[in-house]
């Protein structure tokens, strides 16, 4: 064997996957945006908190990939750290829809219960009351298609909770491609997550059941057809 071209140059990435399961997180920073029908939404920013059992996981990881090459920019930099960063959820609460409101309404009373005393107002200023703010996160993994067309595994945020009680809650099942479970399957899973989802079924059955209200963090490319939020 020929020793590699650039094998002196290389370094074992030694980066592990976040676990699913429930997590201490901080929220690192909230945006007001719309999506891509128009709809009033949020993106929060997340990362593991520093108490949790995987600190810090998503700034280790900016980090990791900083000092490996696989980003140029300064990080330094306003706003640039954000378009590397691997934790973002995606939140419709536009009153135009059934469930904006509760989906508003969850989030706000996780950040509630996670930070004693805690506190905001409506208007311009509403996103700045919760950068740094505790929440607790159920992640759980997913399936997705790789550019090869193979399946892979992600490890994904899937609902918001209490910062106290994150590490008690039970693992949730993976979630599979559509084309890996029956509809029943599907269905199961809405029934399972207590907080509304944004999803996209061609199927009609499954999009009556996501307007029954579950909610799940967002993927990173956001079809917002057959919401709730994700």
């Amino acid at each position: 064997m020929n020793k590699p071209v650039n094998w002196d140059n290389t370094k074992i990435d030694a980066f592990q996957a976040l676990t699913a399961g429930g997590h201490k997180c901080v929220i690192m920073e909230v945006e007001e945006t719309t999506s891509k029908s128009g709809y009033q939404m949020l993106i929060i920013y997340l990362d593991t908190d520093k108490d949790d059992k995987q600190p810090k996981f998503y700034q280790n990881r900016l980090l990791s990939d900083q000092q490996a090459g696989r980003i140029e920019e300064n990080l330094q930099q306003p706003g640039v750290w954000k378009k590397y960063w691997k934790c973002k959820t995606y939140l419709v609460y536009d009153e135009r829809t059934d469930y904006g409101t509760q989906n508003l309404m969850r989030f706000t009373t996780a950040v509630s219960d996670s930070n004693p005393g805690f506190t905001f107002d409506w208007g311009p200023q509403f996103t700045s009351y919760f950068k740094n703010k505790k929440v607790g996160v159920v992640f759980r993994e997913e399936e997705y298609t790789k550019m090869d067309n193979t399946f892979g595994v992600a490890v994904k945020p899937m609902r918001f909770c209490n910062y106290s009680t994150a590490e008690e809650q039970p693992v949730p099942k993976i979630k599979l491609k559509p084309e890996n479970q029956s509809l029943a399957d599907q269905y199961q899973q809405f029934q399972q997550n207590p907080q509304p989802q944004q999803m996209s079924f061609t199927d009609p059955q499954m999009k009556n059941a996501a307007n029954e209200g579950f909610m799940q963090i967002a993927p990173d490319a956001l079809e917002d057809e057959g919401l709730p939020f994700r």
